[in-house]
């Protein structure tokens, strides 16, 4: 009987601690989604900057640099700015960030940027438009930032409450 429990035991903190690493790397899933989002926004800047290219045109071209999600997110945005049946821009923008990286489990401080993102490619002045589009990287790329230098500790308290949880329930199963 000591042996079940003590098996018992093992398997209960073993999966506490799997769960803790299956949260870790969730985080760490979320910062590769915030720079993989970044790269795409200053792919935009640049072709905005180096081509002046329309938005159609900047978004069927990602397409062609991006797999998967990017990939579906750029062609569909490109369709519907050619349809021009939708509203202006920032409704089709606003619509396809929360309907294609819903998955991605953004916080609202990383959605609300993508939109500020998206307002200011709405702008018709292409300085005016340059200069917005690179203070709200800059602030992008400080999120991004700040995830990162609070990542680490995210990790250790993950573990620490994986295997403490554990260590818990076996004290209330005994």
């Amino acid at each position: 009987m000591l042996t079940l429990k003590l098996i018992g035991s093992f398997c209960v903190i073993l999966s506490c601690a799997c769960y803790s690493q299956l949260l870790n790397q969730q985080f760490q899933h979320q910062i590769d989604h915030l720079r993989l989002l970044y790269q795409v926004l200053y792919s935009i800047k640049g072709e905005i900057t180096y081509t002046h290219a329309p938005l159609d045109e900047i978004f069927t071209h990602l397409e062609f640099h991006y797999t998967d999600l990017i990939q579906d997110w750029s062609r569909s945005v490109a369709a519907q700015i050619e349809e021009k049946t939708q509203h202006d821009f920032y409704t089709i923008w606003e619509q396809s960030i929360t309907h294609y990286f819903a998955a991605y489990r953004l916080k609202a401080v990383h959605n609300k940027l993508l939109l500020e993102f998206g307002f200011q490619l709405d702008k018709a002045d292409c300085d005016t438009k340059l200069g917005s589009l690179e203070l709200v990287l800059k602030r992008f790329q400080e999120e991004i930032t700040h995830e990162e230098s609070t990542l680490a500790n995210k990790k250790r308290l993950c573990n620490y409450l994986g295997i403490m949880t554990g260590i818990f329930l076996v004290i209330l199963l005994f």
